[in-house]
């Protein structure tokens, strides 16, 4: 596998918390790091995550779920225009272009859909993209328009997509989370992190323009400091 991977300057996989072949990858000279994900088996039924739930989350559902309605469809467009609802193309660091490629491979394999929520006016305030293998549903991206005077939006989606993967016998992984924000958000469901392994290498020529540009910032923040210094004097 190794051997057949493509030219690359960095590369990073996040492996399945059940997956064994990381130290396969050590002994190729891969480094291996861990990090997190919450989730929740098959085994485990909505309603004993309704139970587990923090009390904040479940009444953020509930009011969500009488004020919004929630549709399920294969149109990543509905997505795509909540994103950048969310975050202005000027500020959008998604690359669209290539989450339409790998969510098109998903939607003609019949495994990947996008769950949106809609005010009583017919306005989108929220939308995720759920994409899933023979075992597991992923909580893959999610947007949600931060001016909406109704809160709990992507709870409200979040938990239907929980019901969505148990109704398909498959058991629903967060996907891991990008800040402490998120952690804390998605362990309000009650489930306990699961460590997730994730294996990395690097090319000599990347790892030299690293330590170059890290340097360089040190020169430059060490300056700054001693001009400010030198002003203040």
């Amino acid at each position: 596998m190794v051997q057949k991977l493509p030219v690359y300057d960095s590369l990073k996989l996040s492996l399945d918390p059940e997956d064994e072949t990381p130290f396969a990858f050590s002994l190729c000279g891969f480094t291996i790091e861990q990090a997190f994900t919450f989730r929740i088996p098959v085994s485990v039924s909505p309603k004993d995550v309704w139970t587990n739930c923090d009390q904040k989350t479940r009444n953020l559902i509930r009011t969500a779920d009488q004020k919004l309605t929630v549709e399920q469809d294969t149109n990543l467009s509905n997505y795509i225009r909540m994103s950048l609802v969310d975050q202005p193309a000027a500020n959008n660091s998604h690359d669209f272009s290539r989450m339409e490629k790998i969510f098109e491979a998903c939607k003609q394999r019949e495994q990947g859909c996008v769950m949106n929520a809609w005010d009583e006016a017919g306005k989108q305030v929220a939308s995720i993209v759920l994409v899933w293998d023979d075992k597991n549903c992923y909580f893959w991206q999610s947007a949600r328009d931060r001016t909406t005077p109704i809160p709990g939006a992507n709870m409200l989606l979040i938990w239907k997509s929980i019901e969505y993967a148990n109704k398909k016998g498959l058991t629903f992984d967060f996907d891991s989370f990008a800040s402490v924000r998120s952690a804390k958000m998605i362990a309000s469901f009650g489930q306990s992190p699961v460590a997730r392994p994730q294996v990395m290498h690097s090319s000599v020529l990347y790892k030299w323009e690293r330590a170059a540009n890290a340097t360089l910032l040190k020169i430059k923040s060490s300056a700054f400091q001693y001009c400010s210094k030198k002003k203040s004097i």
